[in-house]
């Protein structure tokens, strides 16, 4: 009996030292995990590790720190870590200590090109984690160290008062964070940090495109992906999002007159007071999809990621050039149309007042007397069989093309004809439907 024991136990000592891989960092150790791509290849797995120290306390709102050395012990990155505060399912997944990376590699030896991919979810919801919208099982079939980030969404990373208490825009400083971590590091996995690819999609391309326009991001990549979005909408860029951030005050039951007072009361709720207001952060359903504002910040001793619109720093050609590859999808955000159509309340809101409802859901500037005209002129052009009556489905091919055009076509043709002159970009119009497409 004991020499069966002992056998079980040696192996699973084997069956565990091959499940596992460390690396030696400037930190300290990481260990990571053995996995298997699509076609059967062999990568390690390095996920959960933390870029910064987590934004909590005087922390929140504000620009992220280096993560401090863990240094002797070993930082077990084995496992997803959690996703930023959002609503979900599994709440149990969640946590405020979410800046964290994974990365995923062949080899250790060597140095191969980086992707770094930045999520989707209008900077409100998803995240890195592998087991959702980032795995690398494709990836890994290719020659290429591929590495997946969080970074804080909502009113935890996109509070934007004008003051120095939340002067904005900390999400995207986040991701900054973690391409410097990137450059420092990303050697020690089998990377090589002078060929670094950034990936986005939706908020994720946005965030690419605005690594091209911030001073913080110059030298940590060279080459950019984006897919279906860009930050040239219709309403301008402003120095705060003030009017979004007392409606988070207010649900938060916090002061919303003296802005001190009103951001040290949020930093003291949970954040499970964010994640149960979030419904009561939009306007109407999850309209406007894009709720959060990126801003031009203004000077309070911190580092700044924009420090005037991208819209004048495009037409000056001042930003950091690389080869872009861009395009979009054919119909995106029909499933932005389907949700709404499908939904009584917001047909019945889109009947009763559509130039109000559809000025919101469009991105045009709110409680403006043109935005409300504009939406009366382009139901005339995409819905003219609705003017009596919006109803599905006989609106939703017009209304998924206006949603399509109005919420991701205007800024990506904006992007084309302010960035092309300055810097090569190959773009493409994705129209293949196979057997795994879906409405998204």
């Amino acid at each position: 009996m004991l020499k069966l024991f002992v056998v079980e136990l040696l192996v699973l000592l084997a069956s565990s030292s091959v499940l596992s891989i460390e690396v030696d960092t400037d930190l300290g150790r990481v260990r990571g995990a053995n996995l298997t791509s699509r076609l059967g290849v062999p990568f390690h797995a390095f996920r959960g590790i933390r870029y910064a120290e987590p934004p909590l306390g005087d922390l929140r709102f504000v620009n992220p720190l280096p993560v401090k050395p863990w240094s002797p012990t070993t930082f077990d990155a084995s496992e997803d870590g959690p996703m930023c505060p959002q609503p979900w399912d599994n709440m149990t997944d969640v946590s405020e200590d979410c800046l964290r990376l994974n990365v995923y590699t062949k080899d250790l030896k060597g140095l191969r090109p980086v992707i770094v991919f930045l999520h989707p979810g209008g900077f409100y919801v998803f995240s890195g984690q592998s087991k959702y919208l980032a795995g690398p099982e494709h990836f890994m079939d290719r020659d290429c160290v591929l590495v997946s980030l969080n970074y804080r969404l909502g009113s935890l990373g996109f509070l934007a008062t004008g003051s120095k208490e939340a002067p904005g825009n900390a999400g995207l400083k986040d991701q900054v964070l973690a391409l410097r971590w990137i450059q420092r590091h990303i050697h020690r996995f089998g990377g090589d940090p002078g060929s670094v690819t950034l990936l986005g999609y939706s908020a994720g391309s946005i965030s690419v495109a605005l690594h091209m326009l911030s001073p913080m991001s110059r030298g940590l990549f060279h080459r950019g992906i984006c897919m279906s979005a860009a930050p040239y909408g219709p309403i301008p860029f402003k120095d705060n999002d003030l009017r979004l951030a007392k409606r988070q005050a207010g649900l938060l039951k916090c002061p919303q007159e003296s802005i001190a007072e009103m951001v040290e009361c949020m930093r003291r709720k949970p954040y499970l007071d964010y994640v149960s207001t979030y419904n009561g952060m939009f306007e109407f359903g999850w309209n406007p999809v894009l709720n959060w504002r990126i801003v031009v910040e203004e000077d309070f001793g911190q580092e700044r990621y924009l420090i005037e619109s991208p819209f004048k720093t495009a037409r000056r050609g001042d930003f950091y050039k690389v080869p872009l590859i861009t395009g979009i999808t054919e119909f995106e955000f029909l499933s932005g149309a389907f949700f709404d159509l499908r939904n009584e309340s917001i047909v019945s809101r889109y009947n009763t007042d559509w130039e109000q409802y559809a000025s919101i859901a469009l991105l045009l500037e709110p409680n403006s007397t043109k935005s409300q005209a504009a939406s009366r002129v382009l139901r005339e052009k995409y819905m003219p069989e609705s003017m009596d009556k919006i109803e599905y489905p006989k609106s939703l091919k017009g209304m998924g093309e206006l949603f399509s055009d109005a919420l991701i076509g205007v800024s990506f043709h904006r992007f084309l004809q302010l960035m092309s002159p300055h810097t090569p970009i190959y773009t493409y119009l994705f129209r293949y439907k196979g057997r795994y497409t879906r409405v998204v």
